[in-house]
């Protein structure tokens, strides 16, 4: 485990998921949010991007969060899905990046659906400003715009395998 002056705890655990046809061990990465004012609450939330499934064999990336408390997760919560679910095995990403005034970005592949990533009437292909809530905030690229999502911060991108914010610009 390590601590970063950047006000996030890197948690990385093992888990063992018993499936129908084999058991498989999985090394599962979560960013911790932490309110460096709240000392004797180290990690108030943990969040963990996920592929969700949907209907008719469809998947979008989803991001939930829990309240990490005694060591354990309580009350987890899915607080964005990515629109719209499609088929395919490709590109979920899902990096997260905590920003000020307690938002985060969370980075969405394209699934390999090339040409609607080029519009903000969908997710694909973006990256999403969302307040750590899961509400979006006033000030995104795209707010009461007409036909653009209001979450998205940035479109057109592919399949984004990286994010960070520079800690002395923001």
């Amino acid at each position: 485990m390590n601590i970063g002056l950047d006000t996030r705890l890197w948690l990385e655990k093992d888990f063992f998921i018993k499936h129908k046809s084999k058991n498989e061990r999985y090394k599962i990465f979560f960013w911790c949010h932490m309110h460096l004012f709240v000392f004797e609450h180290l990690c108030q939330y943990i969040y963990l991007s996920f592929a969700e499934p949907g209907t008719d064999s469809t998947a979008s990336t989803a991001l939930g969060r829990g309240k990490f408390e005694n060591g354990r997760t309580h009350n987890f919560t899915v607080i964005f899905s990515q629109e719209p679910k499609v088929k395919g095995p490709n590109h979920f990403r899902g990096r997260i990046v905590f920003a000020k005034e307690e938002t985060l970005f969370l980075t969405l592949g394209e699934r390999f659906k090339f040409e609607p990533a080029q519009s903000p009437s969908n997710h694909l292909g973006s990256i999403v400003r969302i307040n750590t809530d899961g509400s979006i905030p006033e000030d995104n690229s795209f707010v009461n715009q007409q036909e653009a999502e209001d979450k998205i911060w940035s479109y057109g991108h592919r399949n984004i395998e990286s994010a960070t914010i520079d800690p002395n610009t923001g």
